[in-house]
């Protein structure tokens, strides 16, 4: 009998691109796909316990958000099955998080390298994704971080590798037509989403106090700090490249003089 499937989303690093509504259905078919091409055939084969009738994922937000500081701000999706899924989600989240810290499965650093594994983190299994350091990338590889629990340390890794696979490559066919037709009907787009302008946290550079800048002033851009204009060090077009603003040896808190590190 096929149990009911679960998929939670919990964020969209694509939402002009991907929206909600697909984002979430494309998991859920992965889920049930992979569910119908790995379970019974285990089932059949006496590889899969029958006393195992539950199982939990966690795949994470692949673009790696810089803004997410706690592993659960980096949970994309959550799926699985079964009336214990939940006790299992602590585990496959433990397992995502010590993959995505080291870019090495979870159970081959609980076999090698336990000290990398802090107190109240998991001791069993594999993780998903792509093992970096051990088996590298090519352009058919599809990076994402995950952890599954439930059945074998072997089981778990494939379930999740499977449904990570099968969502990753789909969006990556959705958004790869997207920026194809958006360059159809504007050969110099630039950016992923509507607008076609960076996000704030890209153009926020333009506007940031600098600390020292060299070269034509109405090219420089950004304010002059208050520091910088009491010490006249506010670079004139005529200067050289290379001169110091402050023009001596004597210089601002972190600032070398020219020809020295």
């Amino acid at each position: 009998m096929v149990p009911p499937f679960v998929t939670k989303l919990f964020r969209n690093p694509w939402p002009e691109t991907v929206p909600n509504g697909t984002l979430i259905r494309i998991f859920a078919d992965a889920v049930e796909q992979t569910y119908s091409s790995l379970v019974p055939k285990w089932q059949e084969s006496g590889e899969l316990d029958p006393e195992k009738d539950s199982f939990a994922g966690v795949i994470l937000d692949p673009t790696n958000p810089r803004e997410a500081t706690t592993i659960a701000e980096r949970v994309m999706i959550v799926f699985g099955w079964g009336p214990d899924m939940a006790d299992f989600v602590p585990n496959g989240m433990s397992k995502a998080d010590s993959q995505e810290r080291f870019g090495i499965p979870n159970g081959w650093l609980i076999e090698n390298a336990s000290y990398c594994i802090a107190d109240g983190e998991f001791t069993w299994g594999h993780s998903a994704g792509v093992d970096y350091l051990i088996e590298g990338i090519d352009e058919t590889t599809v990076i994402f971080d995950g952890g599954g629990s439930g059945y074998s340390a072997e089981q778990d890794k494939k379930v999740v590798q499977e449904v990570g696979e099968l969502g990753l490559l789909k969006i990556k066919e959705i958004r790869d037509a997207w920026l194809a037709a958006r360059r159809a009907e504007e050969a110099g787009r630039r950016w992923y989403n509507n607008s076609d302008t960076p996000d704030p946290k890209y153009a926020q550079i333009l506007t940031m106090p600098v600390i020292a800048a060299i070269g034509p002033e109405e090219l420089r851009g950004g304010p002059t700090p208050d520091w910088m204009k009491s010490a006249g060090a506010v670079v004139k077009p005529t200067m050289e490249p290379g001169i110091s603003a402050f023009g001596s040896p004597t210089m601002a808190p972190g600032i070398a003089p020219s020809g020295h590190s």
